[in-house]
């Protein structure tokens, strides 16, 4: 549960806490996804003047409402949802690839490719990569052959001696280069 002190809280913690939504709807625990939505709907009444953490703890249950339609396996709500998120509070780059696929799975890569291209991650964002190999596949399904294949290669190269867990990314991107080579 998030603590209602503000002086208590952070952008890591905040942003660590919208981290954990996308865990719980992989999972389809809503139990936890409402009481994180009534955490987060404390916190934007307790703000204690903080604007800034308002608009973070708005967004906060706003994300949450978005992972339990998708938890309930309502795509179409989740969509509706996630396209409705602001991103003049956080970048939140979980939930913009998320409603990129979401989309992309809908039929609408056009859609998916403005909402990726519109951000900009910063550096210390570990989801950054991720984006990249998002906006590849997107690419692909627009048939943007040069632009897909460029972004599949910066992700093998730049992956190419990392940790197991992200292997699967790596091979992804140099099957789909072979694909597109032909």
């Amino acid at each position: 549960m998030l603590t209602a002190d503000p002086k208590e809280l952070s952008f890591e913690l905040l942003s660590g806490r919208l981290g954990a939504l996308s865990w719980w709807s992989s999972r389809r625990d809503t139990a936890a996804l409402r009481r994180a939505s009534v955490g987060w709907g404390a916190l934007a009444r307790s703000a204690g003047g903080s604007r800034e953490l308002e608009l973070w703890a708005r967004y906060g249950v706003a994300a949450t409402q978005a992972h339990l339609a998708l938890a309930r396996r309502d795509t179409t709500e989740a969509v509706r949802r996630f396209g409705a998120l602001p991103d003049s509070v956080c970048s939140c780059l979980p939930d913009r690839i998320l409603t990129a696929r979401l989309l992309t799975a809908n039929g609408q890569a056009e859609q998916a490719r403005a909402i990726l291209e519109r951000i900009w991650p910063v550096n210390w964002d570990p989801s950054a990569e991720l984006l990249v190999l998002e906006r590849a596949r997107v690419a692909d399904r627009l048939g943007q052959r040069e632009q897909a294949a460029g972004l599949y290669r910066y992700v093998a190269d730049l992956w190419r001696n990392a940790d197991p867990e992200l292997q699967p990314y790596v091979a992804e991107a140099r099957a789909r280069l072979r694909r597109l080579g032909r």
